[in-house]
């Protein structure tokens, strides 16, 4: 939450609520959204009041939807979108996500304006995923595919699209590793991942009749 109290988690057994945690004493309070479910990814808006969050009804299409951090009753805030992450401006008044047709567009946030589209940003690609929105409000950074196990990080500008390498994060130890989940700060100072490893060992079996 913007004053550190907060955090809110995905509750793994359970794809229709989320719990938000204390950072002190306290106790984790779960929270649901009316008629909501497969939830995904959930953040908290500038306000504090507010988190916005990835879910669907029941068979029908992903959107990422507004709702206060009670609970209750939620507001679609975009057409249909897809899983490839999402941000939003500073002022919280507008989100970046991708289409259900791979496009990155940037969609207003604000009250009586849902789902209306602010316009559409050149240089994405369809499987780059949505990290942050530049503190300076003139870019993104996504996270683009790569065959490694690094991540590759590239910044996005809004106006003319261009796309230029910003940062390429590679484990300490690359054996076996790969790069989950990346998070940046909203001033792109510091940045957090986390890395799945798989590791095999090689046998040699001699005496085979």
């Amino acid at each position: 939450s913007p004053d550190g109290r907060l955090v809110v988690s995905m509750n793994p057994s359970d794809n229709r609520s989320y719990s938000l945690l204390p950072t002190g004493a306290g106790e984790a309070k779960r929270i649901t959204f009316d008629g909501l479910e497969d939830r995904r990814r959930a953040v908290f808006l500038p306000n504090g009041r507010e988190l916005i969050f990835l879910a669907r009804r029941t068979n029908g299409p992903l959107r990422l939807y507004v709702g206060s951090v009670e609970g209750g009753k939620a507001r679609p805030v975009t057409p249909e979108v897809s899983a490839n992450g999402f941000t939003f401006s500073s002022d919280g008044n507008a989100v970046a996500v991708f289409s259900a047709q791979r496009a990155l567009k940037v969609y207003s946030l604000r009250p009586g304006e849902e789902s209306k589209e602010l316009r559409a940003v050149p240089g994405a690609e369809a499987g780059d995923l949505v990290l942050q929105w530049s503190a300076d409000g003139r870019g993104f950074y996504v996270r683009r595919r790569s065959q490694q196990g690094s991540a590759r990080i590239f910044r996005i500008d809004i106006e003319t699209g261009r796309s230029e390498l910003w940062k390429e994060i590679l484990p300490a130890d690359p054996a076996g590793a790969r790069i989950t989940t990346v998070w940046l700060t909203p001033d792109a100072k510091f940045y957090a991942y986390s890395v799945s490893r798989t590791l095999s060992q090689l046998y040699l079996v001699d005496g085979i009749r």
